[in-house]
């Protein structure tokens, strides 16, 4: 019996040596697909009719992020040239990104692209091509579809390419509704007139008021006013181990572009308070408390501390509207919290906390609509009776002078 067999016998029918086959080797063997070149893949995938079109895009998807730049580019172009999922798959590759703090930026880009992004855009319209036409396209370019490429979801792109373009009519409202606070801000630092001393303020505390809210739908983990980072990086308020507001995920690069603008003593002002925050919360905390604990009663600290006339900020309605995706990243105005699919309703600010006098409210329009549409499918006045027996009445009492009219006839 082998040495297989009697193993199997010792460890059961599936036993295989793993280190045998390590140190033995596998001897090489010539793929079918040896002969395959970049040059013929592309060729296969070009031609409709080679019954190829499919094997050859997933080779060359698979194989794009390792060649060399210049084989790199002849395969991307061609993919872009394709299908709807082959041109997005390298639109999403062609993004400028950054892993991490500690590595430098990946650009992925280069201008032998632009012409087959420009077709992928006509043809598809898809949103990451559409992020590329705006960063790298030429601005002529970009203008030429300016009404394709004006929707909210790019808005933001196009005021932080041609925010200083004297063509460009900046929307500050519209800008408020698609942008987060530093996004915002990052635009409004380059405009000639940038953000009011009041509004940097509120902006602050209105982080101040996300970052601390406790019963936001988020893992609590993800909130951090605590300092990680070592000593000889940060000293002072924010050094190793210390709570401080400071410390908030972003808030220093908020701060950064309100110094831009001038705001000095608004900034000031803030680090005075956090100081305030920290002590009142180090004359609370106690040795015997976890990490979880300090962190919270540091968010109460902060809500406790809150100045009086911004204390509003502090009340969430986080049922009905969303404050940010990431606590980074808070909105600038707070987003109705609807399906992502009902786009109508998705940007519109919190409001009012008046009551509107709806006494003088024209009501014949409405009544005018629900009349013609009972017109056109008398199956809806059905609807309006289940919904609202105040309306029926008015479609009916219409009916009946439509009648009316009919017998005098």
């Amino acid at each position: 019996m082998s040495a297989e067999s009697l193993l199997k016998d010792y460890y059961g029918s599936q036993w295989h040596s793993w280190v045998d086959e390590k140190l033995a080797g596998i001897p090489y063997e010539l793929p079918e697909d040896a002969d395959e070149s970049i040059d013929s893949l592309i060729e296969m995938y070009k031609n409709k009719k080679s019954r190829k079109v499919a094997y050859a895009s997933r080779k060359l998807k698979k194989m794009f992020s390792h060649l060399p730049p210049f084989d790199q580019r002849k395969v991307g172009i061609a993919l872009l040239e394709g299908n709807c999922t082959d041109s997005t798959y390298i639109c999403l590759r062609l993004i400028d990104y950054k892993k991490s703090l500690y590595i430098p930026w990946k650009i992925n880009w280069h201008p032998a692209y632009a012409k087959a992004v420009e077709l992928a855009w006509t043809r598809y319209h898809e949103f990451h091509c559409g992020r590329l036409m705006i960063q790298h396209l030429d601005e002529k370019v970009v203008r030429s579809y300016w009404d394709e490429l004006s929707g909210d979801e790019y808005y933001l792109l196009l005021c932080r390419r041609f925010v200083c373009a004297p063509w460009f009519q900046l929307d500050v409202e519209r800008l408020k509704r698609v942008a987060d606070i530093n996004e915002y801000l990052f635009v409004m630092s380059r405009t000639a007139q940038g953000v009011s001393s009041e509004e940097a303020r509120e902006l602050l505390y209105r982080w101040m008021a996300v970052f601390s809210f406790r019963d936001y739908p988020v893992n609590i983990g993800l909130y951090s006013f605590w300092s990680r980072v070592p000593d000889d990086l940060f000293v002072g308020r924010v050094g190793n181990g210390s709570y401080h507001v400071l410390n908030g995920w972003g808030v220093d690069t908020a701060l950064f572009y309100l110094l831009m603008m001038g705001h000095q003593s608004v900034v000031e002002d803030f680090v005075r308070w956090g100081d305030r925050v920290s002590q009142s919360f180090y004359s609370r905390v106690n040795s015997s408390m976890g990490s979880a604990q300090q962190s919270e009663l540091f968010c109460r600290t902060i809500v406790d501390e809150f100045p009086a006339d911004l204390k509003y900020l502090t009340a969430l309605d986080v049922e009905n509207y969303l404050y940010f995706v990431y606590p980074s990243h808070p909105f600038v105005t707070p987003r109705l919290s609807c399906p992502m699919w009902a786009t109508d309703g998705y940007w519109e600010p919190l409001p009012s906390s008046e009551r509107k006098d709806n006494s003088d409210e024209d009501t014949s329009s409405s009544r005018e609509c629900r009349e013609v549409m009972v017109e056109r499918n008398p199956i809806v006045k059905d609807l309006f009776d289940a919904l609202d027996p105040s309306s029926a009445i008015a479609v009916h009492s219409s009916e009946k002078v439509v009648d009316a009219k009919v017998g005098d006839q």
